[in-house]
């Protein structure tokens, strides 16, 4: 074979080469064994808007987002430096101001002496690619997070129909408290709280029957052991309360260093408690709801347990004996 012949071969070879990777890639480019751009870049120049002058060495940078040009000037240089394959991501900006997110691949080209002559590399546009992958993340994540909100939900509702199956169980408020506040535990976990019934007898005044979270016995509990309705905005407002500047109540010990919320508890304009409960963060809407139907369980359970325990009462005394007897 002649050299006529050796060199048209490989001149094929290479046309033949940068036509595949040209239908391959959307741009296509070459640096000098040092990895510096020393020519025109048609396909990058026509991409990038940049000029000739402007890509020339390392002005190639330009085009890429300046956030991420320290890291690809250095990566670039040690690969170079090793003469191995190139391989990353880049985002660059197209002419119209754009930034697209390519596949860079690019490789040494070797002489006679296997010693790096050229670099040849293309980039491929994978910005629909990537964001078909980004929105499929999001649909998932999407997904994911409403089926953990229905389980979430389907807990709560379970909590809430054993807390209702139980209070219709119990005999008695007090035997009721214990249930209530390991409810509360579930229902809002990682907060404390605690629960305030009319003492029997006694118009306007309140008594604190269990309280949940944190150490009571270092704390000593945080609510008051009594207190009258008027000590309490809730309960005059007759609405959930958030205290906020001039309306904080008084019916604690010490001021709560968390944020908290309180529930009046009433059946038909009765009350029949006060709900309070402290959160690491103040509620959203979600968790403020929920404890509106906490409290709308607890005040018809405690109700009809209050009902129970007055007509147990009036038996006893229809009976002529004594409520401790008998």
């Amino acid at each position: 074979m002649t050299t006529f012949e050796t060199t048209e071969i490989s001149r094929l070879g290479r046309e033949r080469c940068c036509s595949l990777i040209a239908a391959i890639a959307q741009v296509v480019w070459t640096t000098d064994a040092c990895g510096q751009v020393i020519e025109d870049q048609p396909g990058w120049q026509a991409f990038t808007g940049q000029t000739s002058e402007e890509i020339r060495g390392t002005g190639w940078l330009a085009a890429l987002y300046p956030d991420a040009r320290e890291a690809a000037s250095s990566d670039w240089a040690d690969a170079v430096a090793r003469g191995q394959r190139y391989k990353t991501t880049w985002r660059l900006r197209r002419r119209d101001g754009e930034y697209r997110s390519f596949s860079i691949h690019a490789a040494p080209v070797c002489g006679d002496q296997s010693a790096v002559r050229e670099w040849v590399g293309c980039n491929i546009d994978i910005t629909e690619h990537q964001q078909r992958d980004e929105e499929r993340l999001r649909l998932h994540a999407k997904t994911s997070a409403a089926v953990a909100q229905l389980e979430r939900q389907g807990r709560e509702m379970q909590i809430l129909q054993n807390l209702g199956d139980t209070l219709q169980a119990c005999n008695s408020r007090e035997e009721a408290y214990p249930f209530i506040a390991l409810a509360a535990t579930e229902l809002f976990p990682g907060g404390s709280g605690a629960l305030a019934v009319p003492v029997a007898n006694v118009r306007e005044l309140l008594e604190t029957v269990t309280e949940w979270g944190g150490d009571p016995l270092k704390t000593g509990g945080w609510m008051r052991p009594d207190f009258a309705i008027e000590d309490c905005w809730a309960l005059r407002r007759g609405v959930l309360h958030e205290p906020g500047t001039g309306t904080r109540c008084h019916h604690f010990r010490n001021q709560p260093d968390q944020p908290y919320v309180y529930l009046p508890l009433a059946v038909r304009g009765q009350v029949s408690g006060l709900l309070s409960v402290r959160f690491k963060e103040h509620p959203d809407e979600r968790q403020r709801a929920l404890l509106s139907t906490f409290g709308n369980a607890m005040a018809l359970g405690l109700a009809t347990l209050q009902l129970r325990e007055t007509w147990h009462e009036q038996a006893i005394r229809g009976r002529g004996v004594s409520p401790g007897k008998g």
